[in-house]
């Protein structure tokens, strides 16, 4: 928990790297996602967290071509797939990452996933003012605020999980490559022996290249 963010944030901070692009709750429409661009520990700690809902960073790589300073990706191992064709075929965008980071991934859901919950929670998507799908303790709930004045409802994470992973469209299901070993880092966590205790649970950090065990040092 926290490992990707902490990355991300060592990167802007001690690496001096642009920014961080990678994947947030859509304010507006806070059951979907959208791709954000972080500056700055506010931006990082504001958008922590797994999301699990449809997320394309791919679409702004061109921010990071143009930037004069290297940059980390965060994305899905399909993402970070994705990334490394193009480092073959880009090389101001090759020049340009200074670092890749992924999670391991078990799918990502349809957006129907997310309104079947709040369906079961019984709350208007568009009276919905935040989505958390986990967190905040290991593995943490589903969280969602929503009204005004602001109130709260939640599930255990595995029943929010049981629930959304059977929306994982067919592509997710005959994935080689949950684990992203394409990525420079690839972080997930510890579920052997799992109980819903108060565990704080433990996180898996796997260096896949040279430039990751560099920085993953510093």
């Amino acid at each position: 928990g926290g490992v990707l963010s902490a990355l991300a944030l060592y990167c802007l901070e001690q690496e001096k790297m642009g920014f961080v692009l990678h994947a947030g709750m859509n304010e507006t429409e806070p059951w979907t996602n959208k791709t954000c661009v972080s500056k700055n520990r506010a931006d990082i700690l504001a958008r922590t967290g797994s999301r699990y809902a449809p997320a394309s960073p791919c679409d702004s790589l061109q921010a990071i071509e143009d930037r004069t300073r290297p940059c980390v990706f965060i994305g899905k191992p399909c993402d970070v797939a994705a990334v490394a064709a193009l480092r073959g075929q880009r090389p101001a965008l090759a020049n340009k990452l200074g670092l890749v980071l992924t999670f391991f991934c078990a799918g990502t859901p349809s957006t129907g996933g997310t309104l079947n919950l709040l369906t079961l929670l019984e709350i208007s998507p568009h009276n919905t003012t935040s989505v958390r799908y986990r967190g905040e303790g290991w593995p943490g709930r589903f969280k969602v605020h929503y009204g005004d004045p602001i109130e709260e409802k939640s599930l255990s994470y595995m029943e929010s999980w049981g629930r959304v992973s059977n929306y994982r469209p067919l592509r997710c299901h005959l994935c080689p490559d949950g684990m992203g070993s394409l990525a420079d880092i690839s972080c997930g966590d510890v579920w052997q022996e799992f109980e819903d205790n108060g565990d704080g649970g433990l996180s898996i950090i796997v260096v896949r290249t040279q430039r990751g065990r560099e920085i993953l040092h510093r």
